[in-house]
């Protein structure tokens, strides 16, 4: 009995590791795939779990949607790459809200969800600039020269070379290899 109570102790003090599911596949079309942060690959299917860490990439002809835990979502286009690099969410209503990802290629739509309510930190990283998003919704594409148009809220958009802000509806702005902002 003490053995078992002994063995019992050190399990709950022994630390778990583990990535937490931030969302998972909606939808999809044609060929789509999740490389995980471990390395391992696996075919997109609709309800698969999508961590911290995940990279979701989209074949020729390929889309995806991901809902995240917050109702963020996340729409990918063919030839896409992206990931979630950060996030966290209290339902409860406390300032734990964070979202950041990274576009590693392709066009994307996003939407906030609860995480897009109030001033928080959530972010979308492309190749040449940081989006830097408040309760909006854009499409952009990341690219040698990266386009982003605001649909409903604001962003702020910040490379090495300056930042402006987008608050009206279809204001567009691309930012070149050298992170220069244009309108």
């Amino acid at each position: 009995m003490l053995r078992l109570f002994f063995g019992l102790s050190l399990l709950l003090l022994t630390p778990v590791v583990a990535w937490a599911e931030v969302g998972q596949i909606e939808s999809f079309s044609g060929q789509v795939r999740v490389l995980s942060a471990e390395g391992s690959a696996e075919a997109a299917r609709v309800g698969l779990a999508i961590d911290i860490g995940d990279l979701v990439e989209t074949g020729a002809g390929a889309k995806a949607r991901i809902r995240l835990n917050d109702d963020s979502v996340f729409a990918v286009s063919p030839n896409s790459s992206f990931e979630i690099d950060a996030f966290a969410f209290d339902p409860s209503g406390t300032d734990t809200h964070i979202m950041q990802a990274s576009v590693l290629k392709g066009a994307f739509k996003f939407a906030t969800g609860k995480v897009g309510s109030g001033k928080k930190k959530r972010s979308i990283s492309l190749m040449n600039a940081t989006v830097g998003i408040r309760g909006t919704q854009l499409i952009g594409i990341n690219d040698e020269i990266s386009e982003v148009i605001l649909l409903t809220g604001q962003i702020d958009v910040a490379t090495a070379l300056g930042q402006q802000t987008l608050s009206l509806a279809n204001q567009a702005i691309s930012i070149d290899a050298a992170g220069l902002l244009s309108e």
